[in-house]
């Protein structure tokens, strides 16, 4: 009897654990309002670092700790313990010497790629939000991170049932265009709003939808004059539609790629343990985190705010670094989450799972921060057929797995 890393095998509870995925992801940017006096790159630092920390803390407990599992393959051998951990087994007749050999090292590389591109990714489409507004943001970006990054998910891993998760995708996608409608009603019955009104702070664009009604009208036009409480913000210069609209779809594309490379890391006899993935990509994010933050300082990619000196770094109170790291920490549950659940459901049906949390934020945003509460009757319309919607590709998404 040979032994692995735990994961789930049944359906039930796989599929649980990807909706604690969705959840997660729709729930973690809370933290990000609450930390608004932070500059954006202080916040941004923490939340990397909650990232690798929960994904140590992942890889020495549940990674580490190995159960019985009933492999088809009895010519594989496991290696064991913390080595066991990078990689459930390799061929004895495998010609590559020492504990990674070529193929290992290029799942490796996979997860290394996947946690690089997110982190690009996830930069851009912040300033796509900034930039465009949830009304353009939400089709143009999420929704092609949602369909194409399913799409290719789907050719690396494989799909039980194409015809559910195609429709599951399909539901999903109208959801976010609904949802994008949702919000662009909600700014024109804004656009009332004073010119001396005070305007929110701006920190993290992507939650925008839990921030409160005159952080939201100021949020939800693309030529706000923002304020931060950091000296070091500049106003955003003015942008084409084109250009927006180029960094939607280049964020898009980018947020599309993460996931398949993050499934080939752990596909076949050779592929990465869940957790060692999960690793491997934080450790990524933590890496390109303070490089990207720099380059977005030169000018060299676009930016939300200049980077912070590390003295401003270190005058932030420990609650205000604790509320990034947490933001990391729930983030990473819910990426390990949809990992692991993977393995079990399918990695594309885990990741249209996930895909799916604006239907968490946007629950924040209603019921918590009570940010729909004077909108017009469309815009409620819009907003429940969107909930519908996600429900309903949630539902294709069950029979999909």
């Amino acid at each position: 009897m040979m032994e692995r890393p735990w994961e789930p095998s049944e359906f039930k509870v796989a599929f649980s654990i990807a909706i604690l995925s969705l959840v997660c992801w729709g729930s973690w940017t809370n933290t990000a309002k609450a930390a608004s006096s932070n500059p954006f790159p202080v916040y941004y630092l923490d939340y990397s670092l909650g990232v690798i920390l929960l994904s140590v803390v992942a890889f020495s407990s549940l990674g580490a700790v190995t159960f019985p599992a009933n492999l088809v393959n009895e010519t594989l051998r496991v290696e064991d313990d913390w080595g066991q951990n990078f990689y459930y087994f390799k061929a004895s007749n495998s010609s590559a010497q020492g504990p990674l050999g070529n193929v290992e090292l290029l799942r490796i590389g996979a997860a290394l790629g996947a946690g690089t591109i997110f982190n690009i990714a996830n930069l851009l489409l912040v300033v796509a939000i900034q930039s465009a507004g949830l009304s353009m943001a939400m089709p143009v970006g999420i929704g092609t991170a949602l369909v194409l990054g399913t799409v290719l998910t789907a050719l690396i891993d494989g799909a039980k049932n194409i015809y559910f998760l195609a429709g599951g995708v399909s539901l999903a996608f109208v959801a976010v265009l609904a949802m994008a409608r949702a919000h662009s009603l909600l700014q024109s019955g804004s656009a009332d709003i004073s010119d001396d009104e005070e305007k929110g702070t701006i920190v993290d664009p992507t939650i925008i939808v839990n921030k409160d009604k005159s952080e939201k009208k100021a949020l939800l036009s693309s030529d706000y004059a923002h304020e931060n409480a950091s000296s070091s913000t500049q106003l955003p210069p003015q942008r084409s539609t084109l250009w927006k609209l180029g960094l939607c779809v280049l964020s898009g594309l980018l947020m599309s790629l993460w996931s398949p490379l993050s499934a080939y890391s752990m596909g076949s006899d050779r592929g990465l343990a869940t957790y060692s993935s999960f690793l491997f990509f934080s450790s990524a994010v933590v890496v390109t985190s303070p490089v990207l933050l720099a380059l977005q300082t030169c000018g060299l990619i676009p930016a939300v705010d200049k980077t912070a000196s590390m003295g401003e770094y270190c005058q932030v109170s420990g609650v205000g670094h604790l509320y990034g790291i947490l933001g990391g920490f729930i983030w990473g549950i819910g990426t390990l989450a949809n990992s692991v659940s993977g393995k079990a459901i399918g990695f594309a049906v885990s990741y249209a799972v996930g895909q799916s949390a604006p239907l968490v934020a946007t629950a924040w945003g209603v019921l918590y921060y009570r940010e729909f509460a004077d909108s017009s009757l469309s815009s409620r319309v819009y907003l429940g057929a969107s909930v519908l919607l996600y429900g309903g590709a949630i539902a294709a998404l069950t029979f999909a797995g």
